[in-house]
């Protein structure tokens, strides 16, 4: 019964998480739509945190599932990569198609094909901005392999606080010199602790809110964080210092991982609610992919769609790109099924 039970759970927790990252991503790049730069403050705290959610997330659940590489490390590679690309290179045919057709944006060819090749975070074509996390996902399943293969250059507290020392000063030469990607080294290392961690973590967080006492310090210490995070964004420090605003993203996102579980292992929710944050889990990577060129539409056709509203505008975004991504998520899961009969020779699918 304990096994059914925390296996029920886990899905609920992580498909929660899933939701509430989509979420707070669209808002973001709804925020970043205002040609006023109303929401521009905001949009940066939401960024850092929930980028840091959809993260930090998958580290763990990468810890969880992978803690020892049974594979080869180019299998394992190319399996995440064909799990990221497949819905991402479907995307991208339609997007390009949908820009030439429609728009007069005239696209480069070999900045389409650095696209196709997981490389959008030094691209950054117009509308795909976004893509840089695919980027660094990849980077992390990278780590990962490396970490697997060579356990001494993460083992004990030593060498892991000389890494971080190590990675918070490559941040801050990165800020000051101000060289692009500042929240890379950040990222990497955050990603491979947790993922190294994530039993001894996924455990801590399950037990945050067991008891009425730690639920309600677990609770005031996470809304504290979270209005605490809003007001330095709200007072400038991305423009003080970025290497703060992630540092600061990335605590926050993970107390959002840390509270939710947590909350979830002290109270259940409806079924029906389970049912809904599970189906648009399924999509949510569909999702990502998606959302973020809906939030471009010239501010004068948002105004004639009755969407000069914030909550209008994320709605419409929010609505579409959750339609949309059902539709990606099928024709991806179709490709899929199509290639693993071709690779196994109509045999069970192995295909990632």
């Amino acid at each position: 019964m304990k096994s059914t039970k925390t296996t029920s759970y886990r899905i609920a927790a992580f498909d929660v998480l899933r939701s509430i990252a989509l979420f707070g991503i669209v808002a973001v790049h709804v925020c970043y739509s205002f040609p006023d730069n109303s929401f521009r403050r905001a949009g940066q705290q939401l960024g850092g945190t929930f980028n840091a959610v959809f993260l930090l997330l998958s580290a763990l659940l990468t810890g969880l599932a992978n803690k020892h590489i049974k594979e080869s490390p180019a299998r394992f590679l190319a399996r995440r990569a064909l799990r990221v690309g497949i819905p991402l290179w479907i995307f991208l045919v339609f997007f390009f198609v949908a820009a030439i057709a429609w728009t007069d944006t005239t696209i480069p060819a070999a900045k389409a094909v650095a696209e196709f090749a997981f490389l959008g975070w030094p691209v950054k074509l117009p509308g795909l901005g976004h893509l840089w996390f695919v980027t660094l996902i990849l980077l992390c399943y990278a780590l990962v392999v490396i970490l697997d293969h060579n356990p001494a250059l993460f083992d004990g507290a030593r060498k892991e606080g000389f890494i971080f020392l190590a990675t918070i000063t490559t941040s801050l030469l990165f800020d000051q010199w101000n060289i692009p990607a500042v929240q890379a080294p950040l990222y990497l290392f955050f990603f491979g602790f947790i993922w190294k961690h994530a039993t001894a973590i996924f455990s801590l967080a399950k037990r945050s809110m067991t008891r009425t006492a730690s639920a309600i310090i677990a609770t005031a210490a996470f809304v504290t964080l979270q209005i605490g995070s809003a007001i330095a964004f709200q007072r400038g420090l991305w423009d003080k210092s970025q290497m703060g605003a992630y540092v600061l993203g990335l605590v926050a996102g993970m107390s959002w991982i840390i509270f939710v579980i947590g909350l979830l292992e002290r109270a259940s929710i409806p079924h029906i609610v389970t049912k809904l944050f599970s189906t648009i889990a399924i999509i949510s990577y569909e999702a990502y992919l998606v959302h973020n060129p809906f939030t471009r539409i010239p501010f004068p056709i948002h105004k004639s769609l009755g969407l000069d509203s914030f909550l209008a505008r994320y709605l419409f975004v929010l609505i579409v790109s959750l339609l949309l991504a059902g539709a990606l998520h099928e024709i991806a899961t179709y490709t899929r099924t199509i290639l693993s009969r071709w690779q196994n020779h109509a045999g069970p699918s192995r295909f990632p």
